[in-house]
């Protein structure tokens, strides 16, 4: 990934999808915005101990940085659950909601996180982009996979034209789960994206166990692209619940110039 400013607002952008121009794509960082303390400065998650005007006043800023008048969150609860955003029904709430699909331009679709795993795609091909927020809950629930068939339902996306983006979120090495998660993952994933550690704890890859289910939908590894940057090694730049659970949330997007 590297680091673009816009309006004086730091995003990272993958490589690959610097590629296509049109799209836009970024992942925001915690500096650039109006909140203090804990959630210094461009906290962009309702959800937190934050003032409602300055997550307001932040995303009008990330807004107006990325040049569109249209930006999405959906209403994320840890689900499987994937949404069409069009511009008639672009000011829904899309309640329990964890991905979000469109085909049509300037709208830019995005995701609050703050350890867990967001994730973009975009077919070239149809035109079609998508936003995805998959912790541990929605990576065992393949939200990765029903969001690449419902592109493929609603648009016609062929998986092998398929682009997709693993955004800075927790690592492996920072990520310890207990044997309850692990049985979960073992049915639905696989044994192979995490690792024993002491005490019945577990370290569980998300990047893997998301890249996993990505081929496994149909999209060719190469196309693929994983940010490897650690949300909780890298706390000063990213917020991680993990590191201190008094935080914000930053984003991770995508739009149809």
């Amino acid at each position: 990934m590297e680091i673009t400013f816009l309006n004086n607002i730091p995003v990272y952008q993958f490589q690959n999808f610097l590629n296509f121009e049109e799209v836009f794509q970024f992942t925001s960082t915690r500096k650039g915005g109006v909140s203090n303390g804990v959630f210094g400065s461009l906290n962009l998650g309702y959800n937190t101990p934050d003032t409602s005007e300055n997550v307001v006043e932040n995303r009008a800023l990330l807004q107006k940085a990325i040049g569109t008048k249209h930006l999405i969150f959906p209403k994320q609860t840890h689900t499987n659950h994937v949404e069409v955003v069009t511009k008639k029904n672009q000011y829904d709430e899309f309640e329990e909601t964890d991905a979000l699909i469109t085909n049509e331009k300037g709208i830019a679709l995005a995701v609050i996180c703050a350890d867990c795993v967001p994730i973009i795609l975009y077919d070239h091909k149809k035109q079609v982009i998508a936003v995805i927020h998959a912790g541990w809950r929605g990576t065992v629930g393949r939200i990765v996979q029903n969001t690449v068939q419902k592109m493929t339902e609603v648009y016609g996306s062929n998986p092998q034209n398929i682009w997709a983006g693993i955004a800075p979120s927790i690592s492996k090495e920072a990520y310890e789960v207990g044997e309850e998660v692990i049985q979960i993952v073992k049915e639905t994933i696989g044994e192979d994206v995490f690792y024993a550690k002491d005490n019945e704890k577990y370290l569980l890859d998300l990047w893997e166990a998301n890249k996993k289910v990505l081929i496994e939908s149909g999209i060719p590894y190469h196309q693929i692209e994983i940010a490897e940057i650690c949300t909780y090694q890298s706390s000063d730049t990213f917020f991680s619940y993990r590191h201190c659970s008094d935080t914000g949330r930053f984003a991770t997007g995508i739009v149809l110039k």
